[in-house]
């Protein structure tokens, strides 16, 4: 309130009341602008870029329950996926003593790593509720089905997989 006072002394009384009336709507236009500046990061940061993509999973089998599961990887690991140094051609899910693992997955190896890169097609981590590795251990022991990654992509930063529970198709 002081200031509009001294506008008041120093200002023509016509100046000085369009001023005021302009203040509320710069005041205004500067919470939409932040407004607008935060939905826009979080429309950046929700995108997912796929990184690739199992092409015969869908050929060779009919997908049907799908699950978005976290990888643990090392440093090296997520900088070749970042540059899209990743295989999912002969790779499956197995789950043993109550963790989900994918074999066979290859993800090169990341050319500034030296001596932090390691094995190319080790075994990772899936990273899932208890719950829902129960159901898919229920269905590949029950029902026959078999669990396959259909995608691997990067959400948030992170890497993220989609794997589904398969029936195999007669070809």
């Amino acid at each position: 309130m002081k200031w509009i006072l001294c506008l008041l002394e120093r200002m023509d009384l016509q100046v000085a009341i369009h001023l005021i009336a302009s203040v509320p709507q710069q005041v205004e236009n500067m919470f939409v602008d932040q407004k607008k500046e935060g939905e826009a990061m979080a429309e950046r940061n929700g995108k997912e870029k796929t990184v690739v993509f199992n092409r015969r999973a869908s050929h060779d089998y009919f997908l049907e329950d799908r699950y978005e599961c976290g990888i643990q990887l090392t440093g090296t690991e997520i900088k070749s996926i970042r540059a899209g140094k990743v295989q999912l051609k002969d790779s499956y899910i197995s789950i043993y003593k109550g963790e989900a693992w994918i074999k066979g997955m290859h993800i090169s190896n990341y050319s500034y790593g030296n001596i932090f890169n390691v094995d190319e097609e080790r075994d990772r981590k899936l990273l899932l509720h208890k719950e829902e590795i129960r159901k898919i251990y229920d269905n590949i022991r029950m029902k026959g089905y078999t669990v396959v990654p259909v995608r691997m992509y990067l959400k948030n930063g992170r890497a993220k997989l989609e794997i589904a529970l398969a029936k195999g198709k007669n070809l």
